[in-house]
């Protein structure tokens, strides 16, 4: 597998997976995406990271009502 030349698209390939491209920036990767096989691959394994590393969610706003009101003394 070779690097892709293109470093500034690489470099997005996070803000892509995660959705956090603006619109206009997230079509110009997607499209190179689409034609590099070697940015395709990374973005795969970038996908299964994440899909293997997720956090269970926690349920701050429960945990936070069942803390005791603060008291000024």
């Amino acid at each position: 597998m070779h690097d892709c030349p293109r470093a500034e698209l690489r470099d997005a390939l996070p803000d892509l997976l995660h959705g956090t491209l603006p619109a206009h920036r997230q079509a110009e990767v997607r499209a190179h995406v689409d034609g590099c096989d070697a940015c395709r691959a990374e973005l795969v394994l970038l996908a299964r990271v994440r899909d293997a590393a997720s956090a269970p969610a926690i349920a701050t706003d429960h945990i936070v009502s069942r803390l005791p009101r603060y008291q000024r003394h």
